[in-house]
Protein backbone atom coordinates (compact mmCIF):
# COMPACT_ATOMS: atom_id res chain seq x y z
CA UNK A 1 0.00 0.00 0.00
CA UNK A 2 1.06 3.56 -0.58
CA UNK A 3 4.72 4.07 -1.39
CA UNK A 4 5.73 0.52 -0.41
CA UNK A 5 5.38 -1.83 -3.39
CA UNK A 6 6.48 -4.80 -1.28
CA UNK A 7 9.17 -5.67 -3.82
CA UNK A 8 6.52 -7.12 -6.13
CA UNK A 9 7.77 -5.46 -9.35
CA UNK A 10 11.37 -6.51 -8.63
CA UNK A 11 10.32 -10.07 -7.75
CA UNK A 12 8.56 -10.50 -11.09
CA UNK A 13 11.58 -9.28 -13.00
CA UNK A 14 14.01 -11.38 -10.95
CA UNK A 15 11.91 -14.52 -11.50
CA UNK A 16 11.93 -13.88 -15.24
CA UNK A 17 15.69 -13.26 -15.24
CA UNK A 18 16.32 -16.46 -13.28
CA UNK A 19 14.09 -18.43 -15.62
CA UNK A 20 15.98 -17.18 -18.68
CA UNK A 21 19.55 -17.24 -17.36
CA UNK A 22 19.70 -20.14 -14.91
CA UNK A 23 18.43 -23.62 -14.26
CA UNK A 24 16.86 -22.52 -10.97
CA UNK A 25 13.27 -23.79 -10.86
CA UNK A 26 11.03 -20.71 -10.84
CA UNK A 27 7.48 -20.08 -12.03
CA UNK A 28 6.96 -18.37 -15.38
CA UNK A 29 5.79 -14.77 -15.04
CA UNK A 30 2.84 -14.29 -17.38
CA UNK A 31 2.27 -10.58 -16.86
CA UNK A 32 3.07 -7.63 -14.59
CA UNK A 33 1.08 -4.52 -13.71
CA UNK A 34 3.25 -1.98 -11.93
CA UNK A 35 0.67 0.80 -11.62
CA UNK A 36 -3.04 1.04 -12.33
CA UNK A 37 -5.88 3.46 -11.67
CA UNK A 38 -8.46 0.67 -12.16
CA UNK A 39 -7.19 -2.17 -9.95
CA UNK A 40 -4.90 -2.50 -6.91
CA UNK A 41 -1.30 -2.67 -8.11
CA UNK A 42 1.48 -3.68 -8.31
CA UNK A 43 0.85 -7.35 -9.01
CA UNK A 44 1.96 -10.13 -11.30
CA UNK A 45 0.49 -13.39 -12.53
CA UNK A 46 2.65 -16.49 -12.71
CA UNK A 47 2.36 -20.19 -13.34
CA UNK A 48 2.14 -22.65 -10.45
CA UNK A 49 5.09 -24.78 -9.44
CA UNK A 50 4.70 -28.47 -8.65
CA UNK A 51 5.17 -29.54 -5.06
CA UNK A 52 3.62 -29.45 -1.64
CA UNK A 53 3.87 -26.59 0.80
CA UNK A 54 4.71 -27.70 4.31
CA UNK A 55 3.22 -25.95 7.33
CA UNK A 56 5.79 -23.67 8.92
CA UNK A 57 5.92 -25.80 12.08
CA UNK A 58 7.03 -28.91 10.13
CA UNK A 59 9.97 -27.29 8.36
CA UNK A 60 12.18 -27.64 11.44
CA UNK A 61 11.45 -31.36 11.63
CA UNK A 62 12.50 -32.51 8.18
CA UNK A 63 14.46 -35.78 7.94
CA UNK A 64 18.24 -35.39 7.73
CA UNK A 65 18.39 -36.85 4.21
CA UNK A 66 15.80 -34.32 3.02
CA UNK A 67 17.82 -31.49 4.57
CA UNK A 68 21.02 -32.73 2.88
CA UNK A 69 19.26 -32.86 -0.51
CA UNK A 70 17.76 -29.43 0.06
CA UNK A 71 21.12 -27.95 1.08
CA UNK A 72 22.80 -29.31 -2.07
CA UNK A 73 20.03 -27.99 -4.32
CA UNK A 74 19.97 -24.59 -2.63
CA UNK A 75 23.77 -24.32 -2.81
CA UNK A 76 23.74 -25.08 -6.54
CA UNK A 77 20.98 -22.52 -7.08
CA UNK A 78 22.83 -19.84 -5.12
CA UNK A 79 25.93 -20.54 -7.21
CA UNK A 80 23.90 -19.91 -10.37
CA UNK A 81 22.32 -16.78 -8.85
CA UNK A 82 25.77 -15.41 -7.99
CA UNK A 83 26.90 -16.05 -11.56
CA UNK A 84 24.59 -13.33 -12.92
CA UNK A 85 26.57 -10.19 -13.72
CA UNK A 86 25.68 -6.64 -14.68
CA UNK A 87 24.40 -4.96 -11.52
CA UNK A 88 25.63 -1.42 -10.99
CA UNK A 89 26.46 -1.60 -7.28
CA UNK A 90 25.56 -3.12 -3.94
CA UNK A 91 22.15 -2.53 -2.41
CA UNK A 92 18.57 -3.67 -2.66
CA UNK A 93 17.51 -4.69 -6.14
CA UNK A 94 14.38 -3.04 -7.48
CA UNK A 95 12.81 -2.59 -10.89
CA UNK A 96 13.73 0.17 -13.30
CA UNK A 97 10.75 2.57 -13.09
CA UNK A 98 11.44 3.72 -16.66
CA UNK A 99 10.53 0.18 -17.79
CA UNK A 100 7.09 0.04 -16.15
CA UNK A 101 4.73 -2.70 -17.31
CA UNK A 102 0.97 -2.58 -17.73
CA UNK A 103 0.30 -6.27 -18.27
CA UNK A 104 3.27 -7.39 -20.33
CA UNK A 105 6.04 -9.82 -19.49
CA UNK A 106 9.41 -8.60 -18.26
CA UNK A 107 12.27 -9.00 -20.74
CA UNK A 108 14.26 -11.13 -18.30
CA UNK A 109 17.43 -9.07 -18.49
CA UNK A 110 19.54 -7.28 -15.91
CA UNK A 111 18.52 -4.03 -17.64
CA UNK A 112 15.03 -4.50 -16.10
CA UNK A 113 16.61 -4.04 -12.67
CA UNK A 114 18.31 -1.29 -10.77
CA UNK A 115 20.00 -1.08 -7.39
CA UNK A 116 18.57 1.37 -4.86
CA UNK A 117 21.33 3.79 -3.91
CA UNK A 118 24.14 1.71 -5.36
CA UNK A 119 26.97 1.59 -2.89
CA UNK A 120 30.22 -0.22 -2.24
CA UNK A 121 29.97 -3.58 -0.48
CA UNK A 122 31.52 -2.10 2.68
CA UNK A 123 29.07 0.82 2.69
CA UNK A 124 26.04 -1.41 2.12
CA UNK A 125 27.14 -3.92 4.77
CA UNK A 126 27.99 -1.19 7.28
CA UNK A 127 24.50 0.34 6.91
CA UNK A 128 22.88 -3.10 7.26
CA UNK A 129 24.89 -3.95 10.39
CA UNK A 130 24.17 -0.54 11.94
CA UNK A 131 20.44 -0.91 11.30
CA UNK A 132 20.37 -4.39 12.87
CA UNK A 133 22.43 -3.31 15.87
CA UNK A 134 20.11 -0.34 16.44
CA UNK A 135 17.20 -2.79 16.50
CA UNK A 136 19.18 -5.01 18.89
CA UNK A 137 19.77 -2.03 21.20
CA UNK A 138 15.99 -1.68 21.52
CA UNK A 139 15.59 -5.29 22.62
CA UNK A 140 15.77 -7.02 25.99
CA UNK A 141 19.35 -7.99 25.08
CA UNK A 142 20.48 -4.36 24.83
CA UNK A 143 23.33 -4.86 27.33
CA UNK A 144 25.07 -7.04 24.74
CA UNK A 145 24.83 -4.46 21.95
CA UNK A 146 28.15 -2.65 22.66
CA UNK A 147 30.11 -5.92 22.57
CA UNK A 148 28.30 -7.00 19.40
CA UNK A 149 28.98 -3.63 17.79
CA UNK A 150 32.69 -3.92 18.57
CA UNK A 151 32.78 -7.51 17.22
CA UNK A 152 31.01 -6.45 14.00
CA UNK A 153 33.15 -3.33 13.58
CA UNK A 154 36.33 -5.41 13.75
CA UNK A 155 35.12 -7.83 11.11
CA UNK A 156 33.47 -5.40 8.69
CA UNK A 157 36.63 -3.26 8.67
CA UNK A 158 38.73 -6.18 7.43
CA UNK A 159 36.43 -7.54 4.72
CA UNK A 160 37.82 -7.30 1.20
CA UNK A 161 35.72 -5.53 -1.43
CA UNK A 162 34.23 -8.09 -3.85
CA UNK A 163 35.30 -7.74 -7.47
CA UNK A 164 31.73 -7.32 -8.74
CA UNK A 165 28.18 -7.07 -7.39
CA UNK A 166 25.91 -10.07 -7.93
CA UNK A 167 22.33 -10.83 -6.90
CA UNK A 168 22.02 -12.43 -3.48
CA UNK A 169 19.37 -13.69 -1.11
CA UNK A 170 18.81 -11.85 2.17
CA UNK A 171 16.25 -14.17 3.79
CA UNK A 172 17.18 -17.72 3.04
CA UNK A 173 15.63 -19.57 5.97
CA UNK A 174 13.91 -22.92 5.53
CA UNK A 175 10.55 -21.18 5.92
CA UNK A 176 11.23 -19.44 2.59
Amino acid sequence: PGENDGGIPADARLLTLLGRRTGIPVPTVLGVVDESAEVPAPFYVMTAMPGTELPYERVGHLPEETLRTLAAQVGASLGELHGIEGLDGFGHITHDPDRALAGGRPAGTVADLTVEGPDTWAGFLRAWVDRELDRHADSRFDRLTPALREWCDDRVATLPEPTRPVPGRNDHGLHN
